[in-house]
């Protein structure tokens, strides 16, 4: 029997990328498992159709699983105006879309999924509602404004103006790195704000009408807390971050590592049945990154959240056979944007080559249970190529934009489309 034919054994044929696509159609029931937490992956950030197959899948995991948090690979505090937006209603698309700070978010494709998730929440009690939230580390100064704008907004008695003050010079500091003392005196900011809500001190809103006192009071104090949280991580990754120049394995390891504390933290404030993170597949795939850089052999977030959670992870994979892609350009300058880049037929030898015989994509593959057949041992138990391509593309070395990886061993599914188009960014 060939390969494409067994292979045909354990796909479910997705037909469209539609996202208005009904869940019961094409998804059986028995996709994700009883998984707590579903990482769905991608090849590229730059690929329209992976976001709105995710759109399908997320709609299929609210409606039909009962899922009420989407964890975004964008900044603790970068998610809040999109959680405004479709939590509270408050705000525009456009906003929220802005206020995210990794261009990949900044799509029309994205926003639609933001307009669907806002609908939906509409006149359902806030335990029922939908949440945005952010997985990935700040700049330190960014959580710090944020936390600031707060003081001027609430009653927080119990904030000393030393208190109020390190954070304000923290909010204050330029990009890049902070001084140690600095960080310091903020961590300890935050923390005597943290301890005051321990203690049972309550949260004034100022300018609220008494009825609805009581619902902004749990809000400001869970985003207070939420704020703090950002800070003390921020200033936890910064001196690592900028230890050397560029990306480099320790700083990988620390921020994979806080993601998967960060998509823990976001399951148990969880008021569904579940979570979906959305990451490239370098972070939501099981074991290390694999990906040929300085930092392979560096355990992902995914392989963190096996460790916590055990089967109630469960990693979803993300491939394309050729096309273009949105990036941003190797050796570009601060002011370079992203752009669309053509990419070839992928290589024979490669597994994406061997998904790309199928005539039935889009498809999800359910690998987990095709990795029982020996028949299909060569491409799902051996070390395979798989495309990868990051928010950087080097248009001179597109052989370098694969992983090698073990397919069985990194994703309990995969999707795949035959053909890549480029996300349409906001202007």
């Amino acid at each position: 029997m060939e390969l494409s034919e067994t292979l045909r054994e354990y796909t479910v044929p997705l037909e469209t990328t539609d996202p208005s696509t009904p869940p019961s159609k094409h998804i059986p029931e028995k996709v994700f498992g009883n998984a707590m937490l579903v990482g769905l992956g991608e090849a590229t950030h730059g690929t329209r159709e992976f976001v709105r197959l995710k759109h399908r899948l997320i709609r299929h995991l609210v409606e039909r699983r009962g899922f009420r948090t989407l964890a975004i690979e964008a900044g603790l505090t970068a998610t809040l105006a999109a959680d405004d937006y479709v939590f509270e209603g408050r705000g525009t698309t456009e906003t929220a879309l802005r206020e995210l700070d990794k261009w990949q978010w900044q799509s029309a494709a994205v926003g639609e999924l933001l307009q669907w998730l806002r609908s939906f929440n509409e006149g359902r009690s806030p335990d029922d509602r939908v949440r945005i939230r952010g997985i990935d580390l700040n700049d330190p100064s960014k959580p710090a404004d944020r936390l600031q704008s707060s003081f001027e907004r609430l009653d927080l008695p119990w904030v000393g103006a030393d208190d109020m003050a390190a954070i304000a010079a923290l909010a204050d500091s330029p990009t890049g790195p902070v001084g140690e003392k600095r960080r310091e005196a903020a961590v300890n900011a935050v923390r005597a704000v943290q301890d005051g809500l321990s203690d049972g001190h309550a949260v004034d809103s100022t300018g609220e009408r008494e009825q609805e006192r009581e619902r902004t009071r749990e809000r400001e104090q869970e985003r207070v807390r939420h704020l703090c949280r950002a800070v003390e991580q921020a200033c936890e990754w910064a001196p690592v971050r900028h230890a050397h120049d560029g990306p480099h394995p320790e700083g990988m390891a620390v921020r994979d590592s806080l993601m998967a504390q960060n998509a823990e933290r976001a399951l148990e404030l969880d008021h569904g049945e579940g979570i979906i993170a959305w990451a490239h597949d370098g972070h939501v795939q099981r074991g290390t990154f694999d990906d040929g850089s300085l930092w392979a052999d560096v355990e992902t977030m995914g392989e963190h959240l096996t460790a916590a959670l055990g089967s109630d992870y469960r990693p979803v994979g993300f491939d394309f056979a050729r096309g273009s892609v949105c990036a941003l350009p190797s050796g570009g300058t601060a002011g370079d944007g992203p752009r669309a880049f053509s990419i070839d037929d992928p290589p024979e030898e490669s597994a994406t080559a061997s998904l790309d015989t199928l005539d039935c994509a889009p498809y999800l593959l359910r690998v987990a249970a095709a990795s029982d057949s020996s028949r299909l041992e060569s491409l799902l138990d051996r070390p395979q190529r798989l495309r990868y391509v990051g928010s950087v593309y080097d248009s001179e070395t597109p052989q370098e934009a694969f992983r090698e990886t073990v397919l069985s061993e990194s994703f309990d599914e995969l999707v795949f489309v035959p053909e890549s188009t480029p996300v349409r960014l906001l202007d």
